[in-house]
């Protein structure tokens, strides 16, 4: 696997379906304004076209984020179909009415998350990033967030937290000691660090890691 491949993108990319244009607007804005990581690939207020979009390599998000009350397909009904045609995404549910965790029987139909449409935009993005397994949206700090790692930064400081080493860490992600260096400096200037020990500090104590 070459380097390229193996690094993980520093914004999840999602699709967002809402019979309601008012809220897929707001969800898209809302998103972009908080400068939150993720990547809108689209939206739509018709599921069966998000299920077409889907059928385009450019549209497959790692997420799709649908409402649970759609005349015609329900979020459930939406989230089956979807799944079956690919398995590899994950969709989350969003409503208006009070929810609580997903039960077994949304998990059932691919559904791994359910959320309020009046959740901060922050508890959002760390649902999104915890279903998908996305350092930089699970640990997003919200809006204004002076500190964003991208999921390399985080899994290196990570690894050098468990006590391995350079060359060790440099295997396990299938890239070279200098790459590894080069993401490390990266990092510490987004951290204000002087060293690795600094760093993994900030980490700790900024919830990356």
């Amino acid at each position: 696997m070459d380097e390229a491949s193996n690094q993980v993108a520093e914004e999840l990319s999602i699709g967002i379906v809402d019979n309601d244009p008012y809220a897929v607007d707001y969800l898209e804005i809302l998103f972009h304004r908080s400068n939150a990581p993720l990547r809108v690939l689209w939206t739509t207020t018709d599921p069966e076209n998000a299920l077409h979009l889907c059928e385009i390599d450019s549209g497959l998000p790692q997420i799709v984020l649908t409402d649970m009350s759609m005349p015609g397909m329900m979020g459930v009904e939406f989230s089956r179909k979807l799944i079956m045609l690919h398995p590899e995404i994950h969709v989350v549910g969003i409503t208006a009415l009070p929810t609580g965790e997903a039960d077994t029987s949304l998990r059932q139909h691919g559904i791994s998350a359910l959320l309020n449409k009046d959740d901060s935009v922050k508890e959002i993005v760390r649902t999104l990033g915890k279903v998908a397994d996305c350092c930089a949206a699970m640990y997003w700090q919200g809006p204004g967030s002076i500190i964003s790692l991208n999921d390399t930064e985080c899994e290196i400081f990570r690894l050098f937290s468990q006590g391995r080493t350079l060359d060790s860490i440099a295997v396990r992600l299938s890239m070279s000691p200098a790459t590894v260096k080069v993401h490390m400096k990266r990092a510490y200037a987004k951290l204000n660090a002087h060293s690795r020990t600094e760093a993994i500090a900030i980490c700790i104590r900024d919830g990356l890691i």
